[in-house]
């Protein structure tokens, strides 16, 4: 229904656009008071007209949610004087005096020559305070009645407002694909759909070609490009361009415009045509200069003694002898700047970095020492692992939110105190965390770097651990003999066998197959049943994990795998709060993951949780997560959808993580993604169990796949 003329009386709550007012309005002739509540943006003594419906809230009784709306631009002098006295320092006297001064004209005034109320003896401070909040005011109501009907969030619509200011409206229409460079959580494709409407926005201008290449060049880095050669990048361009349109557009066209932008800077284009975008650009280029000075630099700390005799010592004290690698490793963390330490499961890893830290303090036990992986999970196993205190790199770089970026209080101007660092599971570290954490080390600090090289690289650009393998600049071990012990588990001898490309062994109950030919529905009922039977006999959720190649709804990938178990383990029942967006459903209890970097709430891409309560009192809903040291509260539809169910997930998203139990769905369907380092990676997530799901031709065709896809990264040239 519609309510028409209806006059703001008082705002009880605004916030993120959410607002709860008591209005005024006529009905018969009869002047009513009541409750709006919605999505709008409204301050004391404006006038709208509404659609929406009445509803009964169960504390406050009658009240209209407001569904639509159309602020009313033309006020009387009467509706303007109570509208003034909803401002700061403006009463019912001065309200009068300006409206006498301005009559029907005293917003425009406000707006345009708001230095003009001095003339009434308001103060210039309250002044311009009025000028801000009407012009926001305006500007605000416009973006929403513009972006709102293309799906833009009133939490983006108030980025915009912030990011531009008084120049919003200017800047969107003028050239809509900045929003897609200046405003997180819009892509081209939002500011695609926006800038349709706009005449002077054409198929083939240069705003919308510069936002296609930056848009591809972005989408080939979370592919983990830290580039692309100019003939992938057109081609991505203009499919980006042409996408379900019928469409023309020359190379020559696109390369022109490259071309502009390369002379502003807005990417960097190698001779070999490998076109960056400047950020990733920089990241190589200055970690390969980083590593190069801290490899000249000496060692806050120097070995005063022969380091055999420190090894020596240090196997007197832990009572049994270092094989010949393991030796080297430790010679080497004490004598090389930069050291990496590689090799797979069962290979003395753990024992041979307990070995290093001990050869460390025994040389010098004043050394300051700091431990540090790319996720919790990771640095919790590696402070069990080695009795010392490990962060988080991003908690060791003292992260700092500054809106969606991040800042870190550890820089070049205050580098981390430490002697040496020990870095943990860094395969999964990116281009540009490599990046920050090196402008973070001071060039007298040793770096110790520890990985698994045969897992998958990081989600992030960049192929970082390989890259400085292979370029045989800086010192590696790679120790690859399996210190077999009675009752060693078959995970790290079949880890072994995918490794070198051999079929693994099912005949021992800790390693199993379930054999099913290609029938996808049949696999994923399979998995979900044997989760099931494992929670059943007293198993957590914390225990089990899906690992499946795929993200996207098919039957096996992780989407539609989380629906069957959550469906089986945690089903809607009276009681147990949900929250539902589209096909999506969350209920408390739900184990869930964050799916991207989220620096205001500390909370990172990868974390895993639960849900512990559900809040629909409000008109937001509010879904709380227990994280493994804090809860945290996400609000709204834009703040949930960071979160995804977490029963199955992908492979890439384990990375440094294990569970007690692995199911692992391999069907030929998934195809296009089965390749050894993903089979090793998932296989080596485990610690007592894994439970494989498929056929062997789907197992065959991973552990025989030589066409891993490879990666654009030029860190291993720099280094060189």
């Amino acid at each position: 229904m519609e309510l028409q003329n209806v006059l703001i009386k008082k705002i009880i709550h605004s916030k993120n656009m959410f607002t709860i007012a008591v209005g005024e309005y006529s009905d018969n002739n009869d002047t009513l008071e009541n409750t709006f509540i919605g999505n709008f943006y409204g301050v004391q003594g404006e006038k709208f007209n509404f659609e929406g419906d009445w509803v009964m809230h169960p504390t406050h009784g009658k009240q209209f949610r407001v569904e639509g709306y159309q602020k009313i631009q033309d006020l009387q002098p009467e509706d303007i004087k109570e509208y003034l006295t909803g401002f700061k320092g403006i009463g019912k006297v001065r309200a009068k005096k300006i409206v006498d001064a301005f009559g029907g004209k005293t917003l425009e005034v406000i707006k345009n020559n708001y230095e003009k109320l001095a003339e009434v003896g308001i103060p210039e401070d309250v002044a311009l305070n009025i000028h801000k909040e009407v012009v926001q005011n305006t500007i605000m109501n416009d973006l929403i009645r513009m972006l709102k009907p293309k799906g833009f969030s009133f939490k983006t619509i108030n980025k915009i407002y912030e990011k531009y200011g008084e120049h919003s409206l200017d800047i969107i229409k003028n050239n809509p694909y900045r929003l897609a460079d200046d405003i997180s959580g819009i892509d081209f494709q939002m500011a695609d759909y926006f800038a349709s409407d706009i005449e002077d926005i054409t198929y083939d201008c240069g705003f919308r070609i510069q936002a296609a290449i930056k848009y591809a060049l972005h989408r080939g880095a979370e592919g983990g490009h830290s580039f692309l050669f100019v003939d992938e990048l057109l081609k991505m361009t203009k499919d980006i361009l042409t996408y379900k349109k019928q469409l023309n557009i020359s190379n020559n066209v696109v390369i022109k415009v490259l071309a502009h932008m390369e002379e502003f800077k807005q990417v960097i284009i190698e001779s070999d045509t490998a076109v960056y975008l400047p950020m990733y650009y920089y990241a190589e280029r200055y970690s390969a200069r980083k590593i190069s000075k801290i490899k000249e630099v000496p060692s806050n700390v120097t070995v005063n003694r022969d380091p055999d005799d420190i090894i020596r010592e240090v196997e007197e004290e832990v009572g049994f002898q270092y094989a010949d690698q393991q030796r080297e490793a430790i010679r080497k963390g004490l004598t090389e700047k930069i050291m990496i330490l590689t090799g797979g499961p069962g290979t003395g890893k753990t024992t041979t970095v307990n070995g290093i830290i001990k050869a460390i303090l025994i040389n010098n036990p004043r050394t300051k020492l700091e431990l540090a992986a790319p996720t919790g999970k990771a640095s919790k196993r590696m402070e069990e692992a080695t009795g010392k205190s490990a962060k988080t790199i991003h908690r060791l770089l003292e992260y700092r939110p500054f809106g969606d970026e991040l800042q870190c209080g550890r820089n070049e101007e205050n580098p981390i105190d430490a002697d040496v660092l020990i870095v943990d599971e860094f395969s999964m570290t990116d281009i540009l965390l490599l990046e920050k954490l090196l402008r973070a080390l001071s060039t007298g600090t040793r770096l110790i770097i520890v990985g698994d090289v045969d897992q998958l690289p990081s989600v992030g650009a960049g192929n970082v651990l390989a890259d400085m393998i292979n370029s045989g600049v800086i010192c590696t071990i790679r120790l690859n003999t399996i210190f077999r012990q009675k009752g060693t588990s078959m995970i790290v001898v079949n880890a072994y066998k995918i490794n070198n490309g051999e079929y693994p062994d099912f005949s021992h109950s800790d390693f199993t197959l379930t054999k099913i030919d290609d029938e996808d529905e049949v696999v994923a009922k399979e998995v979900v049943n044997k989760y099931v039977e494992l929670i059943q006999s007293g198993k957590t959720t914390s225990d089990v994990q899906v690992l499946t190649p795929l993200k996207r709804k098919t039957a096996c990938g992780s989407k539609a795998l989380n629906e069957l178990i959550q469906e089986a383990i945690n089903p809607a029942r009276t009681g147990v709060n949900e929250v539902k967006f589209g096909f999506i459903t969350f209920r408390e209890g739900d184990k869930v993951m964050q799916t991207k970097n989220n620096y205001e709430k500390g909370c990172f891409n990868g974390d895993t949780g639960y849900i512990t309560r559900i809040d629909k009192s409000k008109e937001d809903a509010v879904v709380i997560v227990k994280f493994d040291d804090k809860e945290v509260e996400f609000t709204g539809r834009e703040e949930i959808l960071e979160l995804e169910l977490a029963y199955a997930i992908s492979v890439h998203k384990s990375q440094g993580s294990e569970y007690e139990t692995v199911l692992i769905p391999m069907v030929m369907s998934h195809k296009r993604l089965l390749a050894k380092n993903l089979f090793y990676t998932a296989v080596t997530r485990a610690k007592k169990m894994v439970h494989i799901f498929g056929s062997r031709k789907a197992i065959e065709y991973t552990i025989n796949n030589k066409n891993v896809a490879t990666r654009n990264s030029k860190l291993y040239q720099k280094l060189i």
